[in-house]
């Protein structure tokens, strides 16, 4: 009575058109189907459901003391078709089945769940979305009424039970002790002094460096330090260098993840850290190789590149970065434990980022600046929209409160 129901029989009608048999593909499909329809009913808890039958007994029995019809909804026959998205259900459990990142014997939850955009927007791009023509307008926001399969109830209620059946396995991402950041920087001057490494290797080790101490200081995601510009970078290198309190800027072009359009971004961070981090002479290294390979003037271009231009991959700077740490976790186990998976627990999409918001904290930098620093964007933001500035103009506006920028990669 709390759960659109049809028995594993009714299903397999609705999606084959025809009686099971025994088959191999029939055998197989319909477990799957009954376990569609277990957790439709384990979308509500036992006891909400268990007092809705609680509920429906007493009402039967009143409609009955005064000789009224007992009311209750038909409870089918249904269609013989799937318009309830019963399909798409069946396929992610198909594909929870499979090995996924952090368990070889399932996929989890939040994998799956993409087979229900991948509908949606399959739907939506196709012809029966173009005759959902239904609008209804409230305040300058328009909802449109859809007979999208995987918007039913039906396939909500299925959403809802299946996460509660499996859970959430969530592995973050180890924030990076700034420790080990300077015994990676340390490896790699060694690197960079020694006659044996090859100029293609020392090239790469300066370009992988600049990218660990931008994202670090910057406390950047993954992709973001790759959107360094080379341009614009070579031409504001001299800017702070001279400086009261010594800067160096960065500046990132491109479209940030819920966005539209591209933009500039010039961030400024201290030239050496409190832990004593040389970002100044490390931004320096990719200037000189922006300049000597002609990316100093002209058209724009990531300074994170190979030598042909073609910016670096984050598959190779994480791969690097997971050799560096394991190479620290031979040498270092006070910084990383023996027992601890480095490739399965560090990443640069989160570590770095989370390794400089852990170390401002504990060097005492209060949440407003935190916050500043990493939400970047959103105080550039004016009036809810994004500034189309050059970049002339963004540092004339960074200029006029430099310091509270630079709190934050000062204290790393």
């Amino acid at each position: 009575m709390c759960a659109s129901f049809q028995c594993d029989r009714c299903w397999f009608v609705n999606l084959y058109k025809r009686e099971p048999s025994e088959n191999l593909v029939d055998t197989m499909i319909m477990p799957y189907i009954r376990r569609v329809n277990l957790d439709i009913l384990w979308s509500k808890e036992s006891s909400t459901v268990y007092g809705n039958y609680l509920a429906t007994v007493k009402k039967r029995n009143i409609s009955l003391d005064f000789n009224l019809p007992v009311q209750c909804e038909p409870r089918g026959p249904w269609p013989v078709a799937d318009r309830q998205g019963f399909q798409t259900a069946v396929e992610m459990l198909r594909q929870s089945r499979l090995a996924g990142k952090n368990d070889k014997t399932y996929q989890q939850f939040d994998s799956i769940r993409k087979f229900r955009s991948a509908g949606t927007n399959e739907y939506e791009s196709g012809l029966a979305a173009a005759y959902d023509l239904m609008l209804i307008g409230d305040g300058g926001r328009v909802f449109r009424l859809t007979s999208l399969p995987t918007q039913s109830r039906l396939f909500a209620k299925f959403m809802r039970g299946c996460e509660k059946r499996m859970g959430r396995l969530v592995k973050q991402n180890k924030a990076l002790d700034v420790r080990i950041l300077h015994k990676m920087l340390y490896a790699y001057e060694l690197e960079l002094s020694s006659k044996k490494t090859s100029a293609a290797r020392k090239r790469f080790v300066k370009m992988a460096s600049a990218y660990f101490v931008i994202s670090f200081v910057g406390a950047l995601r993954g992709g973001e330090g790759l959107m360094l510009e080379a341009t614009s970078l070579v031409s504001y290198n001299e800017e702070g260098r001279l400086d009261e309190t010594p800067y160096v800027l960065a500046p990132l072009l491109g479209r940030f993840k819920g966005e539209t359009g591209e933009r500039n971004v010039l961030l400024p961070f201290a030239a050496v850290t409190k832990s004593g981090i040389q970002v100044r002479v490390i931004i320096d290294r990719i200037v000189s190789i922006a300049i000597k390979e002609g990316r100093a003037t002209g058209a724009l271009s990531p300074a994170l590149c190979h030598e042909g231009g073609t910016s670096i991959s984050r598959t190779e700077l994480n791969n690097e970065f997971i050799s560096a740490l394991e190479r620290i976790q031979d040498e270092h186990h006070y910084l990383i434990a023996k027992n601890i998976d480095v490739a399965g627990t560090y990443n640069i999409y989160r570590s770095l980022r989370r390794g400089a918001t852990s170390r401002a904290t504990v060097v005492g930098l209060g949440t407003p600046d935190i916050e500043k620093n990493n939400r970047w964007r959103k105080f550039q933001n004016r009036s809810g929209t994004m500034p189309r500035l050059r970049m002339h103009d963004l540092y004339t506006d960074i200029k006029l409160s430099l310091k509270s920028y630079l709190l934050f990669s000062s204290a790393l």
